[in-house]
């Protein structure tokens, strides 16, 4: 009787081990048919997050803001601002229409206290297109656009005897 019950443990123990090593690759199965799914949804959600920051950096803008550009009224900056542009102050001037621009914008108007300042902005921002009116930068800067070619596809030289609201736009 011995054998008998040792063979009946043996039976049962052989049984529960198989459930569990089926259980387990059905577990380790699921899980890798899982994780290659996401693998492919996430390379597919990378795509199109980099689709959409090359779209925006085509349109993307930044405009120095001189005296010029600050005197003039004609320009709508909440238009300005509703693209992606952001306008940098010189030194000196200060942005007093901020009550008139939408809340949601304001963070694209950065005060820069030198023109160091507005130059690392510039650099570290590398967005698509620079607008500035060259005769108010100083005679330091006559030839800014040959230093940021690398940067910019497009540098925009306003000109203050024209329309500046056309020009921006």
């Amino acid at each position: 009787m011995a054998t008998r019950g040792n063979n009946r443990n043996n039976g049962f123990n052989l049984f529960i081990k198989s459930t569990c090593v089926l259980v387990g690759l059905g577990i380790a199965g699921y899980m890798w048919y899982r994780n290659a799914g996401n693998e492919e949804r996430d390379a597919d959600e990378e795509l199109a997050t980099n689709e959409k920051k090359t779209m925006m950096q085509k349109h993307s803008s930044i405009i120095i803001l001189s005296t010029s550009l600050l005197k003039d009224t004609s320009i709508d900056w909440n238009s300005i601002l509703e693209n992606d542009c952001v306008i940098l102050v010189m030194p000196g001037l200060k942005f007093d229409n901020l009550a008139n621009i939408n809340k949601s914008y304001k963070y694209k108007i950065i005060h820069c206290d030198t023109m160091t300042g507005i130059w690392s902005c510039i650099k570290h921002l590398r967005l698509n297109t620079l607008y500035y009116i060259k005769e108010e930068l100083g005679p330091d800067y006559d030839d800014i656009s040959v230093d940021l070619r690398n940067i910019f596809t497009t540098i925009r030289i306003l000109d203050v005897d024209k329309d500046m609201n056309m020009q921006l736009t």
